[in-house]
């Protein structure tokens, strides 16, 4: 299907009001389709040129900012991501090539400290890590503890010290609720959010509504109190979930992220995802489409505008 992002975009564009906003809010979209979009995905379906052309297909018909084409985990665990060096190489000669015109940001995520040294020593030069808010979770997740996984981050972020060239994002999973052990304490995970700020350096923290189920007065509460605490908006990112029950609930968070001055979103173009090791088939839902982010950047436009007049 065609994605409607290019025509909605062209629009606002066509209109010098409409541009202007667009040009305050200043969207940065991190596409996740081939990491997070298929990970509980049919590997038989997702060959390595399924993959390949699917990325050729989000460079020439998205142009996303950022893109995270794999990750370095153990194909025992995720048997989907075994060729995820290969897949990074290819795009990473790719983009080289077409730099002139295009030229996104190539990012792998890294679940440990081992796999971080793999990552540098095939070149890879933006990583991404996990952690959550949710202790069970990330026993399941990583096989590690909150306690341990902390270790980990603190020993992996010396590891990037040696490489300055090296962009960090985190993942932070389970805001607000756990696969698990079901809804957390929004003080409890405000804590744990500012303690990701204050004691570590990693570039980009991500918000991430695992569930589907955050709502807007609990996400209003965090950013807004972050913001407060000394978190800079262009630090923060979102990573969402949708369901056939929370698109208003999404809405109001995207709309309040542009009026927050919060830039990044993470988007996919495949209509799957979540956690595969940690999650229910019937507990994960896709990702937030181009489409839909779109749809609500649209709206969100015209209703300035109208605001305006």
């Amino acid at each position: 299907m065609m994605s409607a992002a290019p025509r909605i975009v062209k629009n606002i564009q066509g209109c010098p009001i409409r541009a202007g906003i667009l040009a305050r809010i200043r969207p940065q979209l991190f596409d996740v389709s081939l990491r997070d979009g298929i990970q509980n995905a049919d590997p038989s379906v997702w060959t390595t040129n399924a993959k390949l052309e699917t990325f050729r297909r989000i460079l020439s018909k998205e142009t996303p900012q950022f893109m995270e084409i794999g990750s370095i985990v153990s194909p025992k665990i995720l048997p989907i991501m075994h060729d995820s060096l290969e897949i990074h190489s290819y795009a990473n000669t790719y983009v080289r090539i077409h730099r002139e015109s295009y030229d996104p940001r190539l990012y792998m995520l890294v679940p440990s400290l081992s796999k971080l040294q793999t990552a540098i020593n095939h070149g890879v030069r933006n990583v991404s890590f996990i952690t959550s808010v949710s202790d069970a979770f990330q026993k399941r997740n990583t096989n590690r503890n909150l306690e341990e996984t902390k270790q980990e981050l603190k020993l992996m972020e010396t590891l990037v010290r040696r490489h300055p060239y090296l962009r960090t994002k985190l993942y932070i999973s389970c805001i607000t609720e756990c696969p698990i052990m079901g809804k957390q304490d929004p003080d409890y995970i405000l804590r744990e959010l500012l303690s990701y700020h204050y004691s570590y350096q990693f570039d980009e923290l991500c918000i991430s509504d695992t569930c589907g189920t955050l709502s807007f007065d609990d996400y209003e509460y965090l950013v807004d109190t972050l913001i407060h605490f000394g978190v800079p908006p262009s630090k923060l990112s979102l990573h969402l979930h949708v369901s056939e029950t929370n698109q208003e609930e999404i809405r109001k968070i995207l709309w309040h992220s542009f009026h927050k001055q919060i830039r990044k979103f993470d988007v996919s173009m495949v209509e799957t995802g979540g956690c595969s090791v940690t999650m229910r088939p019937d507990q994960r839902l896709p990702n937030l489409s181009y489409d839909l982010f779109y749809h609500y950047l649209e709206r969100y436009i015209e209703c300035y505008v109208e605001l305006c007049k």
